[in-house]
């Protein structure tokens, strides 16, 4: 996504391909998805929202700088990468998985929720 307004995906996606968040917000609403096995890269000043799923959100792998807006969903990440760093700020009260790979968060992260290495 490259431009400054919002996009909100309801639907279940199921392309294989890398997601990027070069502007604006990209959000997952009701039972919106993208694939598992898409990498999401969020740039400094854009926005990755989950907030406003039933159940949350699955990626492969986190990168970038941007926002990430969990509201009080929970975001796993099912092979991450560890040579990609997610330097952004993850908020909310919702939570982070990491059930495959190794993740490096490098940004002041203010998400309250819980934090669970499941595997990796």
């Amino acid at each position: 996504m490259n431009g400054s307004g919002a996009q909100i995906l309801i639907g279940t996606n199921t392309y294989t391909g890398s997601t990027s968040v070069k502007n604006g917000t990209l959000g997952l609403g009701e039972a919106g998805s993208i694939a598992d096995s898409s990498i999401v890269d969020v740039s400094q000043g854009a926005i990755f929202d989950i907030s406003q799923t039933n159940s949350g959100a699955s990626v492969k792998d986190m990168g970038g700088a941007g926002g990430i807006d969990l509201g009080s969903q929970t975001l796993t990440l099912t092979a991450a990468d560890p040579d990609t760093v997610y330097s952004g700020v993850a908020s909310g009260s919702g939570g982070l998985t990491v059930s495959g790979g190794t993740e490096t968060l490098s940004g002041a992260n203010t998400y309250t929720g819980v934090t669970t290495v499941a595997s990796g």
